[in-house]
Parts: C-alpha cells; structure tokens; sequence
C-alpha cells in the first residue's frame, strides 16, 4: 500500500482497476463529478465497467455505481475510491455471473 498504513492509498486504485477489468473483460474508469443537486457539498464519485467485445453479447455492456464525497462509510477519499471498486466487482459478479476479487 501507499502512504496510510490503515488503508488503501490513491496508487491501489490503478492496479485494482486493472484486476477488474482482467477478471470480468470490462474497461473501468473512475470519473470525479462536482457536487450540486444531489449533494451540494463535496463530489460525486462514478465508477463505470463497460464489457469490451465479446463473441456473445450480455445482457448488459455496461455496470455502473455512485457514491458523494465526502461520507460517514469512508474515512478517506481514497478509502472512498478503494470501496466503490470493490462494490463494482461485486456488481459486475452479480450482472455476469462471474468471480469476485477477494475481500481486501
């Protein structure tokens, strides 16, 4: 891990990002929105897995989950990143009956 010795830093976002991706054949990204409407402090943070092309098609190209920043569930911002990841393997299993990665 990086610098917080009790918890993910911004460098283990890439490679578990990757791990995603690898293990379900999506493209991840993260996107950073201002906050505003939903929540008038903070951001907004999105992670979206969209199914690269494959020989059968799915039920669904692409999964996607949400969470403000700040929030009572993460101490951290990149707390915050590490365990909407996590959510969006776990929904990623769910939508194509795949593996998750193991807990952290």
């Amino acid at each position: 891990m990086g610098k917080l010795e009790s918890g993910p830093d911004i460098l283990d976002c890439g490679p578990m990002m990757r791990a995603i991706g690898d293990l379900h054949g999506v493209d991840v990204s993260l996107t950073i929105l201002p906050g505003g409407g939903r929540w008038p402090s903070g951001v907004e943070v999105l992670a979206l897995a969209v199914r690269r092309p494959i020989a059968r098609p799915a039920a669904s190209y692409a999964v996607s989950r949400s969470v403000p920043y700040p929030n009572n569930a993460s101490r951290t911002f990149e707390g915050c990143l590490y365990k909407l990841l996590h959510e969006l393997d776990r929904d990623c299993s769910a939508m194509w009956e795949q593996e998750r990665l193991p807990e952290a």
